[in-house]
């Protein structure tokens, strides 16, 4: 099949607004994402353990929330479920600046697998119903790469900044997160709020997740895996 030219997904400009808006959330976000691992080891000096610790935490906050996000976005809608997680998501960085006590942290980070769980889902139901049924795949593939520059930019972006804030309760590093918060609300109140209500008939919202090639093909290993141990 034929490339999809700029042109005509110019003319769809909804979801040219919508990939746009995503695209300076992300790259918000990754204006101080990356170096909350460095927060983590070089400023509060965590263990191996604690990191770790605080990876599970977050993926924990996911699991447990995820169900809830999809009966949530099946009873209220794809773009209002979109819009209360990605407001949770702009504040993430909040509670990090008030303390680094470590089950601090961990409450933190479940927290944070709990509003990304949540804003993952939406979204990405809300991109496939955007994308409508001419050519989905290419659009995707656009909307997709508008957040990866975005992405690249402020994360190098962050890297100048990241030795040129002033110190804010204690640390360097809470000025970008404190900049980062800014940024994603500002994105949220401008942009965000006006997104139209966008739904799929006849489908559920997990079910439309779960229709991820890479979730699937995870699903499959698992369930394999699970088959030989339950053999043995």
């Amino acid at each position: 099949p034929s490339t999809l030219p700029f042109s005509e997904i110019r003319k769809n400009r909804p979801f040219l607004y919508y990939s746009f808006a995503v695209a300076l959330m992300q790259g918000s976000v990754a204006i101080a994402g990356p170096f909350f691992n460095v927060w983590y080891a070089r400023d509060l000096k965590l263990n191996y353990f604690s990191l770790a610790a605080i990876t599970a935490s977050m993926v924990l906050g996911t699991i447990i929330s995820l169900l809830l996000w999809g009966k949530l976005a099946d009873s209220y809608g794809n773009r209002r479920a979109l819009l209360i997680c990605g407001f949770l998501v702009c504040i993430v960085p909040i509670p990090f600046l008030f303390s680094s006590v470590n089950w601090h942290l961990w409450l933190f980070n479940i927290f944070t697998g709990i509003a990304w769980s949540g804003y993952n889902l939406s979204n990405f139901n809300y991109l496939l119903t955007a994308a409508g049924n001419d050519r989905p795949e290419q659009k995707i593939s656009f909307s997709v790469a508008m957040t990866g520059f975005s992405v690249f930019f402020f994360s190098l972006l962050g890297g100048i900044l990241s030795t040129r804030l002033p110190v804010l309760f204690q640390w360097q590093l809470h000025s970008l997160f404190l900049l980062s918060v800014v940024m994603r609300l500002l994105v949220f109140a401008v942009l965000f709020l006006r997104f139209p209500p966008l739904e799929l008939e006849n489908m559920k919202s997990l079910d439309l997740f779960f229709q991820v090639p890479g979730y699937r093909f995870g699903m499959g290993v698992l369930r394999n895996v699970y088959r030989v141990f339950r053999s043995k």
